[in-house]
This record gives structure tokens, C-alpha cells and sequence, in this order.
């Protein structure tokens, strides 16, 4: 062998062997093997195939999609042959970068190449295609998995079903459950999260206490923590009560995924009645450097007052301003209620008119707060007053504000004429879930003539 050759050799297989070393040494830098790689093919010293594609596996694995791409297209100038794992980690770059289209060429490549496609890719595609909202297009390629004699798995039929329920198809998801059954693929939790969330989202069913601690404390355990906390917090924003055994699961999930905000632990504390303990946890938390969120707030402030303590909640309010956290409609809810419970109503009235201020839109919750707290301290004029202002906002009445204005009626004296003081209120109302003021007049009329609430 010419001494050139034998020379020419030796540099390759070194850095071949260097490229490698990079790409599998612990704690390697991403950096140092592009850096190096780069280097090589400027110099002519092109790596060989398995080198440069254990380079793109590398990159692929830390998620350096832009690397892959990089790579692989000095790989095929260079006209080294990508192997079937670099062909993978080129879909999921693609997949990515929401370039699915791109993904799904090179799926075809890898069938021309002789490879076998596994459930795996196709569920990455799968997956990129429903992030991108289409559905049709992810059928299309679902409905080739047998063509390609892959067969689809629980993630393949989840991911589906998850897609046509966020579309609001839910006849097309529950006919995947079905099909899902059939390929002797059961549904496990998540599926049936996924249906109850669509079902939920859609108003077609609203779930209780018991449904919501029996998805989060089956979520945690099949380490689904994403979607637990998903739930969490729909549950919160819907005043729902989660139970001791739920934020234990919680507790225990955020620590194994390393999350140490707490915030959880401080709610379940504060669920308990264990004021004191919350309030040494929060302030943990500010000591750590672990910076409280809007949630964590709106838990300590609410505990807070609900041990009647407003000047403690006030300060916690005035934290999270000076925080540079805005209140959300939660923080507003929870206070206006509870100072209204607590006849703190100039207060529950300042509270009101800051939400206003910062464009939030108050719901049937806080009025109805409003509305007993005023009926309870006797201020007819205030409640005639809300009333019409609710009726300026077009603000419609479900059952269970109805209720909360039939009892304050009750309250009122007898001597005023209801039916000249009352405001109509909106005719938009939801089918099937609301009355109009007017319409409640004039069924009170019919049934209790001798009121003369109604004005024909």
C-alpha cells in the first residue's frame, strides 16, 4: 500500500474515532462534535458513514433539530448514505419545525430504501399533523398504516382521538374508541380523559368532584403529570373541591418530576385548614428563589381569607402586584366572594370596580356574591343598582343566578313595586340553561298573580 494511502487512512480512522468519541463521551458538547465534524469535511477528511450518523443520532437525542438537518445535508453532498436512524431523527426535525410534509417525504424515502417503518415514526407524524390541525391528513396517513405494516398503538389511537375531540368531532372519536377496541388495543386512562375533556369542552357534560380527583389521582399514576395538571387546574377555575387524596398524588408526582414550586403542597395544607403551614411554605418558596405564580397567590390569598384575616390578604395581594403578576378573574372571584360573605362590602365594591379596570369580565359567580352581600346587609338601593348594571352589561341569568335574585327579592320591602324596579335583562339567553329577567317576571306573575310583580 502507498505510503500516501496508508497515511490518508490513519487520519480518517482518527477522526472517526475522535468524531465518536464526541458524540459518546459523558456530559459531551453538542458543539464539539459539529465544531469537529465541520472541521473534518472542510479539510477532506470526510467521516465515515456510521460516524456521521451516529452524529445525527446524538443530535436527534438532545433535541438539536437544527444540527440534524445541518449535518445530514453535508452528509448527502458529501454522499454518505444516511442509515434508517438518521432518517428517523430527520422526521422528527421536520416534524418539529412543523414541516410535516417534509416528514412524510422522507417516510416514503425510508420505504424506498427497503427499511421498515415502525409505529414509532408513524406516531411522530401522527402527532405533528394534529398539532397542525390536520386531522384529514392524519387519517389519510392512519388509514396507510397497514400498507406499511405498521400497527397502531395506544398513542397512535390517543393521539387521534385527542385531535378530533379538540375539533370538536367527538361522533369521530368515540367511533376510534370503538375501532380502538376492536384492534384489541384497550383504552387506558388517558384515553378516557381525553373523551370526558371533549365531552366537557363541548357542554355536553360538566363533571363533578369526584370525577375530577378520580382523572388527576389516575393521571399521576400512570405519570401523566402534563395532563393532571391540566385537570387541576380546570377544576380550580370551575370552584370545584379537590380531595386530601388528589393533592397528595400531586405532591407526590411534581416531586418526582423534580418540580419543587411547592405551590401544590401549599394548597393542600391550606385545603386542611393548616393556615400557618401554608404560609411558611409560600414564603419557602420566595426564600428559594422559587418565585410564587398566579396560582400560588390566588391558594394563599383565599386560605387567608377564609380565616377572615383581610389585612394579611391585602398584603398578599399588594405582593403579587409588586411582583408584577396581574390578578386573573380567580384572584377577583375568590375575593369579592369572600369579602362579601364577610359583609366587607365597600371592600367587595372596590374589588369590583378593579376588575372592571383591568378588563376583566366578571361571571355569574361574582355577581351573585354581590348580590347576596348586599341583600344580606339590607342595601336594597345597591342591589337594584347592580341589577341594572348587569342588565346594561347584557348579562344573562342560568339557573343558578336566578335563584340568587328570587332569593334577594324575597328580602326586599314590601312596600316597593318590583316589577317597575327591576331591569329587563338579555333575550340571548342559551338554550335550554337560562331565563331571562322578563320571562322570570312573568312566570312569577302567572303562578302569584296577587304579587303583581309583572306589568302587562
Amino acid at each position: 500500500m502507498p505510503t500516501h494511502v496508508a497515511a490518508s487512512n490513519s487520519i480518517l480512522a482518527h477522526v472517526d474515532t475522535q468524531l465518536k468519541h464526541l458524540c459518546s463521551a459523558p456530559n459531551s458538547q453538542s458543539s464539539d462534535a459539529i465544531s469537529f465534524f465541520h472541521r473534518a469535511v472542510e479539510l477532506g477528511h470526510i467521516p465515515s458513514g456510521s460516524a456521521c450518523n451516529l452524529l445525527v443520532k446524538t443530535l436527534a437525542r438532545k433535541k438539536e433539530y437544527n444540527l440534524v438537518l445541518e449535518v445530514y445535508t453535508r452528509m448527502t453532498c458529501a454522499k454518505i448514505s444516511p442509515n434508517f436512524l438518521s432518517l428517523a431523527a430527520l422526521i422528527e426535525c421536520f416534524v418539529h419545525s412543523h414541516k410535516v410534509g417534509l416528514a412524510i417525504g422522507v417516510m416514503g424515502m425510508i420505504l424506498k430504501r427497503g427499511f421498515r417503518v415502525n409505529v414509532y415514526l408513524g406516531n411522530v407524524i401522527l402527532k405533528g399533523l394534529c398539532q397542525n390541525n390536520e386531522v384529514v391528513k392524519a387519517m389519510e396517513v392512519f388509514r396507510g398504516f397497514d400498507k406499511s405494516c405498521v400497527h397502531p398503538d395506544i398513542v397512535s389511537f390517543n393521539t387521534l382521538i385527542k385531535a378530533h375531540c379538540k375539533a370538536r368531532k367527538l361522533e369521530e372519536a368515540f367511533i376510534l374508541k370503538v375501532e380502538m377496541e376492536a384492534a384489541n388495543c384497550a383504552p387506558n386512562l388517558v384515553t378516557y380523559a381525553i373523551l370526558i375533556d371533549g365531552l366537557c369542552e363541548g357542554n355536553f357534560v360538566e363533571p363533578d368532584d369526584m370525577t375530577y380527583n378520580l382523572l388527576i389521582q389516575g393521571l399521576c399514576k400512570e405519570g401523566r403529570l402534563s395532563e393532571a395538571s391540566n385537570f387541576h387546574h380546570k377544576m380550580v377555575v370551575n370552584r370545584k373541591s379537590g380531595n386530601i387524596v388528589t393533592y397528595n398524588v400531586l405532591i407526590g408526582a411534581y416531586l418526582k418530576a423534580g418540580n419543587v414550586k411547592k405551590a401544590i403542597g401549599m394548597a393542600t395544607l391550606c385545603k386542611e385548614g393548616s393556615l400557618e403551614q401554608g404560609v411558611r411554605l409560600f414564603e419557602e418558596m420566595r426564600n428559594d428563589n422559587c418565585e410564587p405564580d398566579i396560582i400560588s397567590f390566588n391558594i394563599i390569598v383565599d386560605a387567608t381569607l377564609k380565616t377572615g384575616n383581610f389585612l394579611a390578604a391585602k398584603e398578599f395581594l399588594t405582593d403579587m402586584l409588586r411582583r408584577g403578576l396581574t390578578p386573573d378573574a380567580w384572584t377577583f372571584g375568590v375575593l369579592i366572594n369572600r369579602l362579601s360573605k364577610q359583609g366587607q362590602l365597600e371592600d367587595a365594591k372596590s374589588m369590583f370596580e378593579r376588575m372592571a379596570g383591568c378588563g376583566l369580565t366578571p361571571d355569574a359567580f361574582v355577581y351573585g356574591s354581590l348580590l347576596e352581600g348586599l341583600s344580606e346587609k339590607g342595601e336594597t338601593d345597591e342591589l337594584i343598582k347592580l341589577l341594572h348594571h348587569m342588565a346594561a352589561e347584557g348579562v344573562v341569568l342560568d339557573s343558578g343566578l336566578t335563584s340568587t335574585i328570587l332569593t334577594c327579592l324575597c328580602c326586599i320591602p314590601e312596600d316597593l313595586d318590583i316589577a317597575e324596579i327591576l331591569p329587563n335583562f338579555s333575550k340571548e339567553t342559551p338554550k335550554g340553561l337560562s331565563i331571562t329577567c322578563n320571562e322570570l317576571l312573568k312566570k312569577l306573575h302567572n303562578s302569584h298573580p296577587e304579587l303583581q310583580l309583572y306589568g302587562s
